[in-house]
């Protein structure tokens, strides 16, 4: 741990204050007395300065997590070890991004570490804010021996601490996906065999199901239809195609729209993992902003390269992104596209690219929508203002719904969701594609 030199000159104490102040009352029985008494006082101020300067022994340690799931609230504490003579008076204070702890961390607190002892101290951490955040130094007011005088100290720390969105609910979902594969006889073991893996078993036609698998012999054996079940394949593409435009930037509550996006991304990315499958990173806006291909790298390292992506007030230009995106990707691939749909102007480009990336993928669009507007379109009417208001909240309602159902009839896997619910969503989505082969 660097430590920066305290300040040349030191600063009195509540006592250094109190005897200057007696100081002067002195002058009203002899000036010339009061004078001296003033400077001697003084003189102990400088001289208790330097001896804190002097002293070494105290050490300094910060317990911080490296990561954090976005949101998360905890804490992280501050060891003092005091190797020096005598007891240590101190006022600190950490010098942090307040986006990672809460305004009571950064507010100065007093401590007393006993000769040859110890301290231990907690602060509050809330990670507010995706993204490498740090702590950059601790601040010390040390108090001399003789209580006169404080030194100031300044001890650099370059703490980084990664807030990852996605991280607290990453593990539940993945023991979740485990305890699937262990149930579900179509999800449980995972030989690769031709384009739909090897034949598991059969089981009654339900809505929904390819009807590819339908097995007519088994139909006309059971006067029902049946369709054959496999079991899943592994190392299949997953590319997250991610809107980073002018949209995705909206705020609910304290996290925006992409945020969410980026959260169901990461438990996306770990349960993937799971399967072995290869997991790659499409971002953009008016421009492509990260491309990772699909391949088997860890979670952790597309989390980081995830949890730095930023919403940009721009028009997202798919066609742009969508046809590079067609270019780049030779294997069949489930690509997740985050985006929301606000009318016919804006999804008929998306519409169009996502029914021709149909013909070789397999798109899986999660529509984020604005929760607010539904509450808009459903709020009572009580002055001509909120009328107004309602009716309008009610034609977005209905614009948005029959774009989305103009990207279901293209072919296009569409999930429409409340930000809040995107990571079980999501999830739930892989699944159902994992078991029904759809891929």
């Amino acid at each position: 741990m660097k430590g920066l030199r305290p300040r040349s000159i030191p600063l009195p104490t509540a006592r250094a204050f109190g005897l200057l102040c007696a100081s002067a009352l002195v002058a009203l029985a002899s000036t010339p007395i009061a004078g001296v008494a003033v400077v001697f006082v003084l003189a102990l101020v400088a001289v208790d300065g330097w001896l804190a300067s002097r002293e070494r022994g105290l050490t300094t340690t910060f317990d911080l997590p490296r990561r954090v799931g976005q949101g998360q609230q905890g804490q992280f504490h501050l060891e003092l070890d005091n190797r020096s003579g005598r007891e240590q008076r101190l006022v600190l204070a950490v010098e942090a991004d307040p986006s990672l702890v809460t305004a009571q961390a950064l507010a100065p607190r007093e401590v007393t570490v006993p000769q040859g002892g110890r301290a231990r101290l907690a602060f509050d951490l809330h990670a507010r804010l995706r993204g490498t955040r740090g702590l950059a130094a601790l601040h010390l007011r040390r108090r001399g021996p003789l209580g006169l005088a404080w030194r100031l100290e300044r001890r650099a720390q370059q703490l980084a601490v990664e807030i990852i969105p996605g991280l607290r609910e990453a593990n539940a979902h993945v023991m979740r996906t485990a305890y699937h594969q262990r149930r579900d006889p179509g999800l449980r073991r995972a030989r690769r065999r031709g384009n739909g893996g090897s034949f598991e078993s059969l089981r009654g036609y339900v809505r929904g199901d390819d009807p590819r698998h339908l097995d007519w012999k088994a139909t006309a054996r059971h006067g029902a239809a049946m369709v054959r079940q496999y079991e899943a394949e592994r190392s299949q593409s997953i590319v997250l195609c991610i809107d980073c435009g002018r949209m995705m930037g909206e705020r609910f509550g304290e996290l925006e729209r992409l945020d969410h996006a980026l959260a169901a991304s990461v438990v996306l990315a770990r349960v993937a993992a799971t399967w072995h499958d290869q997991v790659g990173l499409f971002a953009f806006a008016d421009r492509v902003l990260r491309r990772i291909p699909p391949r088997a790298a860890s979670p952790d390292r597309l989390a980081s390269e995830l949890a730095s992506l930023k919403a940009i007030s721009v028009e997202p230009d798919y066609p742009r992104a969508l046809l590079e995106l067609t270019r780049t990707l030779r294997r069949r691939s489930l690509i997740v596209c985050f985006t929301d749909v606000v009318d016919d102007e804006v999804s008929a480009p998306l519409a169009a690219h996502l029914a021709l990336l149909a013909r070789r993928h397999l798109p899986l669009l999660i529509a984020l929508r604005n929760p607010h507007l539904a509450l808009a379109a459903a709020a009572p009417v009580t002055d001509e203002r909120g009328a107004y208001r309602r009716a309008a909240a009610a034609e977005l309602e209905s614009v948005r719904a029959v774009s989305l159902a103009g990207l279901r009839r293209a072919g296009v896997q569409v999930v429409d969701i409340d930000p809040n619910q995107s990571v079980p969503a999501v999830i739930e989505a892989y699944l159902r594609i994992k078991s029904r082969q759809i891929l």
